[in-house]
């Protein structure tokens, strides 16, 4: 299981999960947990030490940029609105009137009679009833703003979700290089040292030159040594020529220092000796 493939698992319960959150912190934390577990899961597949440390970074880079800054908002914002009072029932507006206009008659007669003192008091009721009709009505219309005004910010979920599917997409690359560069270090730090393999390639020299019964009970002891560091000894013939030095002899054809190559890729790490019976040796040279 990769971590694009762990990711998907999780996916689903975080997306049923973030509806329910409320502000954007509660979000980065939910998003932060879903990739631990993923990270988990992810380094459970592995058996490498070093892999699963770079993997360990890998997440933690990602799980450190879970605010995702490049991931746009929804922004909802609680503004101020107008409210009205409820409008009153058609009959006090008739009995409003009814009262004006009354207040308006009775003035009149007053002046018709002469009573003056009593007009001025009808005329200053009648201006008090229709300012207060006035200002009323200002007051129904004015603006009644809410406690407090309120601006809630919420990620773009989609965007916030192909993000993560391209983070965990690209950490599944991240992994198989990783993986590969760590096997080539590997390699390079298998290989036995230069200044080894000459050591090596006197043993197997003075090892030629032993009688056959000394050559027996020493050769598995070079051979073992040979098997620990991943190297083989090869004797001279025609099909592996190419592999060493070539000398000339009048009456046999003999190895006198083995050539040197790696086991895994048969990379040659050392040239080889050997004395060659002068026909042969100048079949090896017209070729």
């Amino acid at each position: 299981m990769g971590a694009y493939d762990a990711w998907c698992a999780h996916k689903h319960k975080l997306r049923q999960s973030i509806p329910d959150l409320t502000d954007g912190a509660g979000i980065a934390y939910a998003v932060r947990h879903a990739l631990a577990q993923v990270e988990q899961n992810t380094m459970a597949q592995q058996t490498d030490d070093l892999l699963r440390q770079q993997i360990g970074i890998l997440f933690s880079c990602l799980k450190t940029s879970a605010g995702l800054l490049d991931v746009s908002v929804t922004t909802t914002a609680w503004v101020p609105v107008i409210t009205h009072e409820k409008q009153k029932s058609p009959m006090i507006r008739a009995l409003w009137v009814i009262g004006f206009l009354a207040m308006l008659a009775g003035g009149l007669y007053c002046y018709a009679k002469g009573l003056w003192i009593v007009w001025v008091l009808q005329a200053v009721a009648v201006g008090a009833a229709a300012w207060a009709l006035l200002l009323g009505r200002k007051q129904r219309k004015k603006e009644r703003p809410m406690d407090q005004v309120k601006v809630t910010l919420r990620p773009d979920e989609e965007k916030l979700f192909r993000v993560l599917d391209a983070q965990t997409q690209a950490i599944d690359r991240y992994i198989n290089d990783f993986e590969y560069l760590n096997q080539q270090h590997a390699g390079r730090e298998g290989t036995a040292d230069p200044r080894m393999i000459a050591r090596v390639a006197d043993i197997l020299e003075a090892l030629c030159e032993w009688d056959d019964e000394t050559n027996v009970a020493a050769g598995a002891a070079v051979e073992r040594m040979l098997d620990s560091m991943g190297i083989s000894a090869v004797y001279y013939s025609a099909e592996n020529a190419h592999l060493f030095t070539v000398l000339p002899s009048k009456d046999q054809t003999k190895t006198m220092v083995p050539a040197i190559v790696d086991r895994d890729d048969h990379r040659l790490l050392h040239r080889g000796v050997a004395a060659v019976k002068m026909e042969e040796a100048d079949a090896i040279y017209r070729i």
